[in-house]
């Protein structure tokens, strides 16, 4: 169950239940079913993020029921909306520096916009500052661990800011474990200690090779010992 922290002029204070494919809005001693499906084209967005979008609005205190039972999203003051842009132009972006690579500014700026947006709390300047403060710590702990020998397959500045990936805990132990190079034996690894060692066992050695070869071109054809 998630709760609206909010209460003001045309808003409610929602709650929301999660009942698979059925969103549960309460608002007061009223109640609004609402499928997935439903709530996502009400909304505008995308159904496969619908169920998120309509969490992460309710627990932003954003979401509002009208007298109908219509779910609308509330517009918080437009200037917070602009300077939230103006961080992603001035702030986040520059900070995408190597390792991690410039790739769809655009698709970013959208996520940047609607859903991450909505993870600010409080709706004021100070709360954006707060959250953009905290994203951009992320960041930097994630081109740690892209800079690694072993670091994991580079993400979209789009899927990292959708999956809101600042929130990953890569302290120095995780990027401890991607410092090293693929093919370095891993000490803290005992199953991949063990299949090395089995395919060492396997695999046969050039003296055994050699040995064998020798063998089949010395020895007494089976026609010649028949006779």
């Amino acid at each position: 169950m998630v709760e609206s922290p909010r209460l003001g002029n045309g808003w409610r204070n929602l709650s929301i239940e999660d009942r698979g494919f059925l969103l549960t809005l309460a608002f007061g001693s009223r109640t609004s079913i609402w499928s997935v499906t439903e709530v996502s084209i009400a909304l505008g967005v995308d159904e496969n993020r619908g169920r998120a979008f309509v969490a992460a609005s309710v627990a932003a205190g954003v979401l509002a029921v009208g007298s109908r039972g219509e779910v609308t999203l509330v517009e918080p003051p437009i200037d917070l909306r602009i300077s939230w842009e103006r961080r992603f132009h001035e702030v986040f972006w520059p900070a995408i520096t190597s390792p991690w690579k410039k790739v769809g500014r655009v698709n970013a700026l959208k996520v940047w916009k609607s859903s991450t947006f909505l993870l600010i709390n409080p709706k004021t300047e100070a709360g954006a500052d707060a959250l953009c403060e905290t994203i951009l710590d992320g960041v930097e702990r994630y081109k740690r661990l892209l800079g690694q020998p072993n670091a994991p397959s580079m993400k979209y500045v789009e899927g990292w800011l959708a999956g809101e990936r600042w929130t990953d805990e890569i302290d120095d132990g995780f990027i401890a474990r991607h410092a090293k190079h693929p093919g370095q034996l891993d000490a803290l690894n005992p199953l991949e200690r063990a299949r090395r060692r089995q395919s060492e066992q396997q695999a046969p050695t050039n003296n055994t090779a050699c040995a064998s070869a020798e063998q089949n071109e010395f020895a007494t054809p089976a026609f010649i010992v028949s006779l």
